[in-house]
């Protein structure tokens, strides 16, 4: 089940974006944690950082960083 995040502003600042938590970037048929809009975004964001090696961290973090297919995490493109 893809996430099913309804409301697109969440923000969450420092290490990954935001556009982690929303819908469009949710494109991955299991539930996963961090997908889960009923759980509180710091326990989200805690389930997304420890499913990522250290490499994708680091990858996070540019502009128009790649996605992470086995998370279901589509690239990242700042507008």
């Amino acid at each position: 089940m893809p996430c099913d995040d309804d409301d697109n502003d969440h923000r969450l600042g420092g290490v990954i974006p935001s556009s982690i938590f929303m819908r469009p970037f949710c494109n991955v048929k299991l539930l996963i944690p961090f997908c889960n809009v009923k759980l509180l975004i710091p326990n989200r964001a805690h389930d997304v950082v420890s499913r990522l090696t250290l490499d994708e961290k680091f990858l996070q973090l540019v502009h128009g960083a790649s996605g992470i297919p086995r998370l279901g995490i589509s690239a990242y493109e700042r507008q």
